[in-house]
């Protein structure tokens, strides 16, 4: 006869230490010139550095209110999207840093949809 033992773990184990609160920014040209925020929470047991380590400072402007956070503490991410003359949509994202592990958030614009009647219409 075998004996089977297992560990029963209620809840998926995160794979990093930090997790996004969104984690992608689906955006539309309405959204261009307005801060958008995301969430950055820690999820271990021990305090991390953060840091921004790369963004398309062309198409974005990131703002990271403090750079330690401490187990279970989030920070808000502050991301402004620049007005673009000649492009309305883009793909991008903003890579953070915690201890040695990246994450990345990605941004996406694209062209709002208007409501409204077509031309010619009848009513």
């Amino acid at each position: 006869m075998y004996k089977i033992k297992a560990n029963i773990v209620p809840e998926k184990a995160p794979t990093s230490p930090i997790v996004c609160m969104p984690n992608k920014l689906l955006l539309t040209t309405d959204d261009i010139g307005k801060t958008q925020k995301a969430t950055i929470k820690s999820v271990v047991v021990d305090s991390l550095d953060l840091k921004i380590v790369w963004f398309d400072s062309d198409f974005l402007d990131v703002r990271l209110p403090k750079s330690r956070i401490g187990p279970g503490e989030s920070v808000e991410v502050q991301i402004d999207i620049k007005n673009q003359k000649d492009k309305k949509t883009f793909d991008k994202s903003i890579t953070f840093m915690a201890g040695d592990t990246r994450l990345t958030l990605p941004v996406k614009v694209t062209p709002a949809k208007r409501v409204g009647s077509k031309a010619g219409a009848g009513g």
